[in-house]
């Protein structure tokens, strides 16, 4: 039997999850986005939300005077809960946002449309048929067809302010994405969003930003971008904005990498720590170039996933800590005789564990110290094996410097949550210092604070540490 596209899109945006789920927009977010598309339009004109919910963006719109506005939403009940000044100031449809017939028809398009890692993937194929990004694919997410539906819908040089994942601004496979884009539109500007900002009560985590077009073909040679950390900072933005002026990561202008519209790839504070490790008289290696094995922990889940009373420590995430392993955080075994056991993921001493993935713990680390730690390391982390010239100990301390962090910052991917790549990871960059023992005797004092509870001397010496690298470096980079 086939399914309506009308009740599978339903399905995706119920008033229930509109309302209480990721896709309420915070009102500092949706001024934002009104007054840059204003700043970049020659005329109010006629302008559209093609998934307008609750209507928060059709509410700004009538208030900086539009006359011409439509809001397009499947939900019924959702449309019959827009305030009725704003339903008599705008044309409200019921229909389907992706299924309508209005292109080439405003000067601009605006709104926060559904994404699929909360709503599923669209699978109707008249729906995908009728779309670039649908079609000869069985599954797309719906925020890549409401994305194309956006650039459709609005006329030639208009504008486009739209709320996205942050993955299709930056994962690898979704570079086709950005082809289309750089073909199709000029990209007046890419923002960068910090995470829980849509509804903090759902705690929803999502990386999100928002992407400024003009349908046009355009060079795109030199693009804005901003990384926000506060929603109070994208009033500081419109300031500068019209200015040009540059301000650290808040507002710069860049061009790009292979179609990467990443901000933090470009962030000019990495930037200028990049250039002074390679302007610095140190050895300066790629990570992969100082390790003989960098590889993936194993486990198992669902059925699989059986812990015993005894056996091999498990170090999951929760264990890795930037202090050292404590498992007093998540004490759990694993028998040989199970298939938990993964022996490709044994740790030997002096391996260093690397958090891979989670959005409060994607690049802490620790350094396998004693015997009791040999255990299975879980598939959030990396283990890696470092060369003679690289201490496994000052790798630890390095990754916590504002050399390393920012290095790891700016690899960091995913929406739901973080994820840093392996190759990626080979890549940052790392300075060979000559005494790396001492790092080894710091390391050992601060894992022994910490494991007597003395956790503030053992920050105390993390803290140190730190700061003998960064002053290495900065005093060498200066003579």
């Amino acid at each position: 039997m086939k399914t309506n596209c009308r009740d599978q899109e339903q399905n995706h945006f119920s008033k229930k999850e509109k309302v209480l789920g990721q896709f309420f927009t915070p009102k500092r977010v949706v001024d934002f986005v009104l007054d840059f598309v204003e700043l970049n339009q020659n005329k109010k004109g006629k302008v559209a939300d093609p998934a307008c919910g609750d209507g928060i963006f059709l509410k700004g719109l009538t208030a900086r005077g539009y006359r011409d506005v439509v809001g397009i939403d499947i939900d019924k009940e959702m449309i019959e809960s827009i305030p009725e000044d704003i339903k008599s100031s705008a044309v409200v449809l019921n229909k389907e946002g992706l299924l309508d017939d209005l292109e080439n028809g405003f000067d601009a398009v605006v709104g926060n449309p559904p994404f699929s890692a909360k709503y599923g993937r669209v699978k109707d194929k008249e729906i995908l048929t009728r779309f670039e990004f649908g079609k000869n694919r069985k599954t797309q997410a719906v925020e890549i067809l409401f994305l194309e539906r956006f650039i459709r819908l609005t006329s030639q040089d208009g504008v486009i302010g739209i709320i996205l994942p942050y993955g299709i601004i930056s994962n690898r496979n979704l570079k086709f994405i950005r082809d289309y884009l750089f073909e199709k539109t000029q990209i007046l500007g890419v923002v960068s969003l910090p995470r829980f900002i849509f509804n903090k009560n759902f705690s929803t985590s999502s990386k999100t930003c928002i992407l400024f077009l003009k349908k046009c073909r355009a060079e795109n040679k030199e693009i804005f971008m901003s990384i926000v950390r506060d929603l109070k900072d994208l009033r500081e933005i419109l300031r500068l904005y019209p200015t040009r002026k540059e301000k650290n990561s808040l507002v710069f202008w860049t061009e790009t990498q292979d179609n990467n519209l990443s901000p933090e790839f470009y962030n000019p504070e990495t930037k200028k720590i990049e250039e002074e490790l390679k302007n610095s008289p140190l050895e300066i290696e790629k990570l992969k170039e100082l390790i003989t094995n960098m590889f993936l922990g194993g486990t198992e889940y669902g059925e699989k996933r059986e812990f015993s009373a005894e056996g091999e420590p498990f170090i999951s995430a929760k264990v890795v800590t930037n202090l050292g392993l404590d498992f007093e955080r998540d004490r759990r075994f694993v028998s040989r005789n199970n298939r938990m056991f993964k022996k490709g993921a044994l740790v030997r001493r002096n391996d260093l564990i690397f958090v891979r993935v989670g959005v409060g713990c994607a690049g802490r680390s620790s350094v396998v110290t004693s015997y009791d730690e040999l255990g299975v390391v879980d598939d959030w982390s990396y283990v890696i094996r470092t060369k003679e010239a690289l201490s496994p100990y000052f790798l630890s301390f390095y990754l916590q410097t504002r050399y390393g962090k920012a290095q790891v910052d700016k690899i960091k991917r995913g929406v739901g949550t973080v994820t840093i790549p392996q190759a990626l990871l080979g890549e940052i960059l790392i300075p060979i210092l000559e005494d790396q023992d001492q790092f080894r005797a710091l390391y050992l004092g601060m894992k022994k604070s910490h494991k007597e509870g003395d956790t503030k001397k053992a920050k105390e010496t993390l803290c140190r540490a730190v700061r003998i690298i960064e002053k290495s470096i900065s005093q060498k980079t200066a003579s």
